[in-house]
């Protein structure tokens, strides 16, 4: 389960949750979940965090970025070719421009981000978009589904974007991949819409691909660029319906040969488009029982707050019963691990806060700081295994043993 909240927190911030992983800013004002699709357990999701209104964030991981661009952190310029952002919306994402269709994203919790990317367009083909280790045990003998949500996002007739999804073995090996064709356009989930809402609900589509973990230790998801260069334009209204195409598309490759076969002196383009978001890549375990997940609405989380002082003030959120009484279906024994971080990234165990059936958490909030809680929910026969699989999870995203269910 993903749940996030936000009130007091200062700042965009951006996590990745190893696990499904519950997880809230500190105050609370709004929240969403994660899902749990039929009978696939979430056990990795990449939802790009939160953002807020009017501000861009970059990767909280150090180091990571999107490979051959660049991070445009000032919000008077537009994320132009060859660079990209995590926001909230792709408002946030124009200076004075307006090459971007306006729309929010995917996960639908307050402030959630997105990844934005205005692809370079002379950049190599097949370069990698995103790429993520999945360093911990997986369930030997289990099917999983990796999968990703993205929308072309170019406000005007232009090129579509175009992806690769990839599982890798850790000698980097091809397990599986899946190619997405032309991603559609964004369109208003409300056609009643203002146009100028930078919070609109879009379109989007999911792209997945089933694999089997036999063999296997760790693997790597990514996401690669498939993109193509302009060909010949065509266009026809028909019967009231527009509709747009292009004949003899070149890869960036073949543009560039292209352009020196024709005129090397002359300035050489792929054309406009190839722009795009992506959110949510999710990594899901097939299971028979999945691991259990509450609804999420506005009585998930029970709070209740205390004030100290003008900076402090006690406050205390509970799991529903309905969760644990599930999740002892599952497992006799159910431990609870609270944790808390300032940057999303490093987190802390909360000792005192922790144990088996801990549905409840008090803390002294400091509103000065951008603090963030998760709690991480497994099980096990007994308690020692239980609070012992629950502190594998926290310290490396997953169980020494992939099989075991967590949330």
């Amino acid at each position: 389960m993903n749940i996030q909240l936000r009130m007091c927190a200062t700042g965009g911030s951006r996590h990745a949750i190893m696990g499904a992983f519950l997880f809230f800013l500190v105050t609370f004002c709004a929240l969403s979940a994660g899902a749990q699709t039929g009978g696939m357990s979430l056990v990795w999701r990449e939802d790009f965090g939160v953002v807020p209104d009017s501000l861009r964030a970059d990767f909280s991981k150090p180091g990571m970025s999107v490979p051959g661009h660049e991070f445009m952190a000032d919000t008077s310029k537009s994320v132009q070719d060859g660079y990209y952002a995590i926001a909230n919306s792709t408002r946030w994402c124009l200076g004075s421009d307006n090459f971007f269709k306006l729309g929010r994203d995917h996960t639908g919790n307050k402030d959630g981000g997105m990844l934005v990317v205005n692809i370079d367009p002379m950049a190599d083909s097949k370069g990698v978009i995103y790429e993520q280790n999945i360093e911990f045990p997986l369930c030997n003998s289990a099917d999983y589904y990796f999968s990703v949500q993205a929308a072309s996002i170019t406000a005007f007739d232009a090129i579509w974007a175009n992806l690769i999804l990839e599982v890798l073995a850790p000698d980097g090996t091809m397990i599986d991949s899946v190619h997405t064709g032309n991603i559609p356009f964004w369109q208003d989930a409300d056609p009643n819409a203002n146009w100028q809402d930078p919070h609109k609900k879009m379109t989007w589509t999911e792209y997945g691909l089933k694999f089997n973990a036999a063999g296997y230790k760790s693997i790597t998801l990514r996401v690669i660029n498939n993109a193509m260069c302009t060909g010949d334009y065509h266009s026809e209204q028909k019967d009231g319906v527009y509709r747009f195409w292009y004949e003899n598309m070149r890869t960036p490759e073949e543009q560039r040969k292209h352009c020196e076969d024709t005129d090397p002196y002359a300035p050489c383009g792929c054309g406009a488009g190839n722009d795009f978001v992506i959110d949510d890549i999710s990594l899901y375990r097939i299971d028979a029982v999945p691991a259990p997940e509450a609804e999420v609405s506005s009585t998930t989380l029970t709070g209740e707050s205390k004030i100290n002082s003008d900076c402090v003030y006690t406050s205390s959120y509970s799991i529903p019963q309905s969760t644990l009484d599930a999740w002892k279906k599952v497992y006799p024994k159910v431990y609870l691990l609270w944790q808390e971080s300032e940057d999303g990234y490093n987190w802390t165990n909360m000792e005192s806060q922790s144990g088996i059936e801990a549905i409840k958490m008090e803390a002294d909030v400091d509103i000065t700081k951008n603090t963030r809680y998760r709690v991480i929910i497994t099980g096990a026969d007994n308690n020692k295994k239980a609070e012992e699989v629950a502190r594998q999870i926290a310290r490396d995203g997953g169980p020494e043993d992939g099989c075991y269910k967590f949330s």
